[in-house]
């Protein structure tokens, strides 16, 4: 179970820049403010409160995301925090990263990557939950393949619902996966044409081009290492998608918690410690709900009754929203 799953995990860092020629915008103070570019937005420190962000590239928000919402056809990172107050929302194609998130509704077509705290908030990932260093309170998340966490819910009982696994998720992330590999791929070639055109050349360069040089054969190999992991990563979730799902924490699972992987529901009543994997393992004519521990290796099936988590709050699709409009997965 966790050793398949351990070669999909390449979560990216959050990035020091957009990459692009950015649109850089110091949004106005007050309510109601909206900003559309047609290429990477850059925000410099926190929003504005109800501001609309929309880009069809990246947004990057250097402060606080507050009460508002974001739409991204690629990533939405907020170096600060997503501070929802139960209004905000933030949409992204691909990757969604903050330092936290605070009632909120956040959907990403791929990778949703939080570093210290989510609590209260509405998550669906199309393909990982990635809060490996925070803590899960009060949240209720839907994520295709993965979750990990440092701990889930709080010592005073907070309901708190992850759902992974589910096969319309599953379905839809292959989909936003071979676009990108496609477009990866096409990237990479361009870029080695240009490589091998400068190296014909390499003689008569100046300085200043041969760091131009270098650049594009750094950036070069990162395009072929990230083809590489995508075509891993959409090999293993199209051949054995049910393997690879699963939760990780690290620390602990408090009681008030309840998992559900493919259908199977466990709902935690006593805390249990981590670090530990929770997963299915299949056995002569059934599936089971396991936990793996860690530090012992020992497998303990949980018990698992038919999901009863209200998950409809999250039953579009997760990925594009505008602008272009929303894309929901094709059946």
């Amino acid at each position: 179970m966790s050793t398949k799953f351990r070669e999909l995990i390449d979560i990216p860092a959050v990035p020091e820049g957009i990459p692009g020629a950015p649109f850089v915008a110091d949004l106005p103070k007050g309510e109601g403010s909206d900003t559309s570019a047609r290429a990477d937005l850059v925000i410099r420190g926190d929003t504005a409160i109800g501001v609309e962000l929309s880009s069809p590239l990246s947004v990057l928000i250097d402060g606080n995301l507050l009460p508002g919402s974001v739409h991204a056809g690629t990533d939405v990172h907020a170096h600060g925090g997503i501070l929802g107050l139960g209004r905000a929302e933030v949409v992204a194609g691909r990757d969604v990263s903050a330092l936290s998130a605070k009632n909120a509704v956040i959907r990403a077509g791929r990778d949703v990557n939080i570093a210290s705290r989510i609590e209260g908030c509405e998550v669906l990932a199309g393909f990982a939950l990635d809060a490996c260093s925070a803590e899960v309170v009060g949240c209720r998340v839907r994520s295709a393949f993965f979750v990990s966490a440092c701990s889930l819910g709080d010592d005073r009982g907070t309901p708190t619902w992850i759902a992974i696994g589910t096969p319309e998720l599953n379905r839809c992330a292959l989909e936003p996966l071979d676009e990108e590999l496609r477009n990866v791929r096409r990237d990479a070639a361009l870029l080695a044409r240009a490589v091998e055109s400068l190296a014909a050349g390499a003689k008569y360069l100046n300085a200043n081009q041969m760091r131009k040089a270098r650049s594009l054969e750094e950036s070069l190999r990162r395009l072929r290492g990230q083809s590489v992991t995508l075509q891993r990563r959409r090999v293993m979730l199209a051949n054995d998608h049910e393997s690879c799902v699963c939760l990780r924490v690290t620390r602990k699972i408090h009681s008030g918690v309840t998992v559900t992987v493919f259908g199977r529901t466990h709902h935690f009543s006593n805390a249990v410690f981590g670090p530990g994997w929770i997963g299915l393992r299949r056995v002569t004519g059934s599936v089971e709900l396991v936990y793996l521990d860690e530090n012992t290796g020992r497998e303990i099936t949980l018990e698992a009754v038919a999901a009863t988590a209200d998950m409809s709050f999250l039953s579009e699709a997760p990925g594009k929203g505008p602008p272009g409009g929303r894309r929901t997965c094709g059946h």
